[in-house]
């Protein structure tokens, strides 16, 4: 009897127009979706790598020991999987509200949203009906006159509603992943392919959750036309009011001071007042080497100094000696200004990712918040993969400045007239290279928020069988 009330629920269900029509709308959004996504995939790769050229080029002929480190701007190239879920722009600043608000206020449509939006609907009007249509018309009282258990009948309806959906969701994800792989500019390798089978789980996971709300709506009113109106005022709570609520609620709770105040104050400690530091540091410096100043601004240029320097060992010590105190000086301004900047910044980002928890945390009371945030950071979109890129970042800093700190110690030995500001060679550095975290990383990332929504289906599940067992037919 199971068997034949499974098949009878997915045929249904199957061969409902709403499954064609609803099929069809989700295949052609995702089509147009991934046909704008690539394209902007296509650009931001090109940009990338532009950039990156653009880069080593200005480094190649213009690195000096002082400034390199505003010269080097490590970047992150866009990642594949963004084509399904767009996460975080890599764009993202706080300036783009400012200067372009339309993509901040309007984000790209990818699979998330037809997840979250679309299938979502689909889930609750499939489902609206499940008990309360068949009680108003007299079949369900036919049904468990025939002796079949109430849990029973749940599950099978369960279980053909989401394998119609699920059928659904395969015809429109295939189609997506082959238009992707036809265009020769991109390959997805088996990392990708896995943890794309990864996000179709997570997604059954959370249609699943909208499919559960629908049935319990249709077991508590008892009425189709009720049962849909409270189905889709749980649908509005969960996917549009409470993600959008979370951070207007975190940033009330949890207070940040202004990003344009930190970054104005950061500017002017590591600018103006690091510039005043030094040329006070260096002032002391100059009192001390009176003599060999004048003989400096007497040399009308470098090589007439040097021809001085070589013919008296003495004032070539002392000229040594100078330099020495002035990058000392400087070194000194730039340390004491440099630990007063990262204090604040320490400050200032620990307030913010304390109000980003507190927003996560808050957000994840509805199942949108723990699917979006789980399939971005499968995807390697997401807040996770965006702290892996900055560990592995930090990590190449480390090496590279362990690099140019030998070169500059090398060409000390030699060039007795170096400075911080004198253009060095380091052509040969070490170069950056990504790459995406394994699935298995990128899966104990999103651990948790699969447990949720593990969690959200189970008492869901047990709160539709309360209920039905309550309900009269």
């Amino acid at each position: 009897m199971f068997k034949e009330l499974l098949i009878k629920e997915l045929a249904d269900k199957i061969f409902d127009k709403r499954f064609l029509w609803f099929t069809i709308l989700c295949m052609f959004t995702l089509l147009i979706t991934e046909s704008v996504l690539l394209n902007d995939y296509k650009t931001e790769r090109n940009d990338y790598n532009l950039r990156l050229l653009t880069q080593k080029e200005f480094i190649d002929k213009y690195a000096h020991e002082n400034r390199i480190g505003d010269m080097l701007d490590i970047q992150r190239p866009p990642a594949k999987l963004r084509l399904f879920a767009a996460g975080i722009s890599s764009d993202m600043e706080v300036n783009t509200f400012t200067n372009n608000s339309f993509n901040v206020l309007f984000p790209p449509i990818d699979f998330v949203l037809i997840i979250t939006v679309i299938y979502s609907l689909i889930a609750i009007l499939f489902s609206h009906n499940s008990f309360s249509g068949e009680s108003e018309n007299g079949t369900l009282r036919l049904i468990l006159s025939n002796q079949v258990s109430r849990v029973k009948l749940t599950i099978t309806k369960f279980l053909g509603g989401m394998l119609s959906i699920i059928i659904s969701l395969i015809i429109s994800l295939a189609i997506g992943v082959i238009y992707i792989l036809m265009d020769n500019s991109i390959s997805l390798d088996s990392n990708d392919l896995m943890a794309l089978g990864l996000i179709f789980l997570l997604s059954v996971f959370y249609i699943s959750i909208f499919y559960l709300v629908g049935m319990i709506c249709s077991a508590f009113t008892g009425s189709s036309s009720s049962s849909v109106l409270l189905s889709l005022f749980i649908w509005a709570v969960f996917t549009l009011t409470i993600p959008n609520l979370s951070p207007w609620v975190a940033s009330q709770l949890y207070r940040v001071p202004s990003i344009n105040k930190f970054e104005k104050e950061v500017k002017i400690i590591k600018g103006i007042e690091r510039d005043d530091l030094g040329r006070n540091l260096c002032k002391e410096v100059y009192e001390k080497y009176p003599d060999l100043l004048n003989i400096i601004k007497s040399a009308k240029d470098e090589k007439l100094l040097l021809a001085k320097l070589e013919n008296n060992i003495g004032l070539k010590n002392e000229y040594v000696a100078f330099q020495k105190e002035i990058a000392n000086a400087w070194d000194k301004a730039n340390a004491i200004q440099s630990a007063k900047s990262e204090n604040i910044s320490v400050d200032f980002f620990s307030k913010v990712d304390r109000q980003i928890a507190l927003t996560k945390e808050i957000s994840c009371i509805s199942p949108v918040a723990d699917f979006s945030y789980a399939v971005s950071d499968m995807a390697g979109s997401g807040i996770h993969a965006e702290a892996y890129f900055k560990d592995i970042k930090k990590n190449f800093e480390v090496s590279l400045w362990q690099f140019v700190e030998a070169r500059v110690a090398k060409i000390k030995k030699t060039d007795v007239m170096y400075d911080v500001n004198k253009y060095i060679d380091i052509k040969d550095r070490p170069e950056f290279s990504f790459r995406e975290e394994n699935v298995s990383g990128r899966f104990s990332a999103t651990l948790s928020y699969c447990i949720v929504l593990l969690v959200f289906n189970a008492l869901l599940y047990l709160t539709l069988i309360r209920q039905f067992n309550r309900m009269k037919v």
